[in-house]
């Protein structure tokens, strides 16, 4: 028997307000929440989720209830009325907030979820809407297609990736009871020697802190009211009272390169970075000034003047040259340029035989690596490597390509393929040299770094493919 309120559900999930809802949801979670963080932000998620979270309930819930309620008026009511109580409660009633994030820190996850009643306007205004287009008389039935199902799919992901609230690293410090305290949004870690070591605390598992409001303006630091600091620019001192500051330490900004590589160290979707420090106070037992750095630990002004970096837990300082940065960076790179050497090779070897279909394998082939070469780093930096899927298809043209190539060249040029193979390897090792100056910081943005190694290849392919053409000839005059 057919599951009628399933299909209507499932069909209204490819109804435009709904796909529109979703688009409206991705946007603002990898673009306009990164790029200016407020409380319209936040509202705009709330209301492009009520769009279309309902009907995926509702379809959820036609699959569970019992046949003799299985209709569309219960499902949906039920999807509704459950998805805004359960709204409504945990952005009113405190007890049960505080509950749903202690069990949701309990099970390893982090949620999104900030103590806003304000935030059900939103809410109302993106379910009333989806309400009214389910109410709407249809002249024909809803029914389900493939596409809905696939859409039903993608509106899970999107309602989990939402509900995953952006990590900043540490963010917030406390002090009391003999020691210090810093925190994430999921764990905290305590500290008895003025911040210079940290251990995760078990028994304040789960107790947030509130994050100090980065405005561009001077904050002063909790305890030393001589010293302030601008997230992003500077600390400074005074010592007549506040009437003037000097400098006393300037923020040295993350490159594009450090960023990226702070992302990708904890392979974490929900990771943030923004102007540091979050946070910072005056350890009353030491006299140390912590200041939180976010994913780079914490940075101690000790009571005798000196600067010194310590890690909390998985965040630390790493800038600078070292094998394990250089990896974490380039490593999907040398995939890329792995791609580029075979796609070379590929193209170098075709002028041999001209067979116009298999010079259209090139044309998806470069493509698709234009596209890995230049979205790579926005896509982690975004917290979501889409592009390396990416990967598969080029890898499988790309070997399509080659087997054809050597299908015919192993046994008719065999005293050209190692020249072709090496000149290949060259142009993948040209495009190398651009993310590799950009991941040394010689080159500020990646895409300039790209071009640059785009360029070198580029040059070397049109050397390569003019000194093939010769070889041909001269070997095999009839076939060039």
């Amino acid at each position: 028997m057919m599951n009628k309120p399933f299909h209507v559900f499932a069909g209204l999930l490819a109804h435009p307000l709904a796909l529109g809802g979703m688009a409206l949801l991705t946007l603002n979670d990898l673009v306009f929440q990164r790029l200016a963080p407020s409380w319209l932000t936040g509202k705009l998620s709330d209301f492009a989720w009520f769009l279309f979270a309902p009907y995926l309930l509702a379809a959820l819930i036609a699959l569970i209830l019992p046949r003799r309620l299985r209709n569309e008026k219960v499902a949906g009511g039920l999807a509704f009325g459950l998805a805004l109580a359960g709204f409504t409660a945990v952005k009113t009633i405190p007890v049960v907030h505080q509950s749903v994030l202690h069990a949701a820190v309990s099970s390893g996850l982090t949620l999104k979820l900030v103590f806003d009643p304000g935030d059900l306007a939103a809410a109302l205004s993106g379910s009333m809407l989806s309400l009214l287009i389910w109410l709407k008389p249809r002249l024909t039935p809803i029914r389900t297609s493939r596409a809905s199902l696939a859409i039903m799919a993608v509106s899970a992901v999107l309602i989990a990736a939402d509900m995953t609230m952006p990590n900043p690293g540490i963010s917030c410090l406390e002090a009391g009871d003999g020691f210090l305290k810093a925190a994430d949004w999921a764990s905290i870690y305590v500290s008895s020697d003025g911040g210079l070591s940290w251990q995760e605390s078990e028994l304040f598992r789960g107790q947030m802190c509130a994050q100090a409001n980065g405005s561009g303006q001077p904050i002063p630091v909790t305890g030393a009211e001589e010293l302030r600091y601008t997230p992003g620019q500077t600390v400074e001192r005074s010592s007549d009272g506040g009437r003037t500051w000097q400098v006393i330490h300037p923020f040295k900004p993350l490159a594009e390169a450090d960023r990226e590589y702070y992302l990708l160290r904890s392979s974490a979707a929900n990771n943030y970075l923004g102007d540091t420090p979050l946070a910072a106070l005056k350890d009353p037992q030491t006299g140390n000034v912590v200041f939180a750095m976010g994913h780079e630990g914490v940075l101690v002004y000790t009571a005798v003047g000196e600067w010194r970096w310590a890690s909390v837990g998985p965040y630390a300082f790493e800038r600078g040259l070292t094998f394990k940065r250089l990896f974490n960076l380039l490593a999907s790179h040398l995939l890329v340029g792995l791609l580029l050497a075979g796609l070379a090779f590929g193209s170098l070897s075709l002028p041999f035989r001209q067979v116009w279909w298999k010079w259209l394998l090139l044309i998806p082939v470069g493509l698709l690596w234009l596209i890995l070469a230049f979205s790579m780093p926005s896509s982690f930096q975004t917290g979501y490597a889409i592009a390396a899927y990416g990967l598969i298809p080029c890898a499988l043209l790309t070997g399509l390509l080659l087997v054809f190539v050597l299908n015919e060249g192993v046994n008719r040029y065999t005293q050209v393929l190692p020249w072709m193979g090496l000149w290949g390897v060259a142009c993948g090792a040209a495009y190398l040299l651009g993310p590799l100056l950009w991941s040394l910081g010689i080159l500020a943005k990646f895409n300039t770094a790209s071009l640059l190694g785009l360029a070198l290849a580029v040059v070397l392919l049109i050397w390569g493919f003019t000194h093939a053409r010769q070889t041909a000839r001269a070997s095999h005059p009839s076939e060039s």
